[in-house]
């Protein structure tokens, strides 16, 4: 039986979620990734971010209102992917 999101089987999409996960956390190690967190917490999105996961995760839908610049078009989509990255669902994320 194949994903319905991916199209995958569940074997293949587990590999690639797996993949995923580890180019993630290659990546987390290095300075340009250490450096562009530093830039990435200091927009008002950040201090939202465990609050914005909840709520999507409760909700089919979220409006997320907030002042130009503040992170929402950016930050909040990056946030969602990082969470399916860490949590080994990267194969299934759609943004």
């Amino acid at each position: 039986e194949r994903g319905r999101k991916t199209g995958l089987t569940p074997e293949a999409e587990k590999r690639e979620s797996d993949r995923l996960r580890e180019g993630y956390n290659a990546m987390k190690r290095s300075k340009e990734w250490k450096d562009k967190w530093e830039e990435r917490r200091k927009l008002p999105a950040h201090a939202y971010a465990e609050e914005l996961m909840t709520k999507m995760a409760e909700n089919q839908a979220v409006i997320v209102v907030g002042e130009t610049g503040c992170g929402k078009t950016t930050q909040v989509p990056q946030m969602l992917l990082d969470q399916c990255l860490e949590r080994g669902t990267g194969a299934t994320c759609r943004i």
